[in-house]
């Protein structure tokens, strides 16, 4: 995995810093990450409550992916967290979008 970026702000290649998390209105998480050269800010994602509990029922999703007795049960099983992943994807994504607007 590449965890090295080309920062737009003063062109410098910087390792990305573990995200942050600051806490805004109606419980909503910008999670981010700054430059360590400019101190320019990246948001990677937000999310809400609905979407905290769907990453959640998630990773429970994979713990029983990982547990599955069965190649048949994996499948089925991975087949439904493929599909939660794109929904969770554009939830995330029009969430993102909403932030942006009322941000700017």
């Amino acid at each position: 995995m590449n965890n090295k970026v080309l920062c737009e702000k003063c062109d410098n290649m910087i390792v990305i810093p573990k995200s942050k998390r600051r806490v805004l209105q109606n419980a909503i998480h910008e999670h981010y990450f700054c430059c360590p050269e400019c101190d320019y800010k990246y948001v990677t994602y937000y999310t809400d409550q609905r979407l905290r509990k769907e990453i959640n029922r998630q990773e429970k999703r994979w713990k029983k992916y990982r547990e599955a007795p069965t190649e048949e049960r994996k499948r089925s099983i991975l087949a439904e967290i493929n599909l939660n992943k794109r929904m969770l994807a554009k939830d995330s994504d029009v969430l993102k979008q909403k932030m942006q607007r009322e941000l700017i």
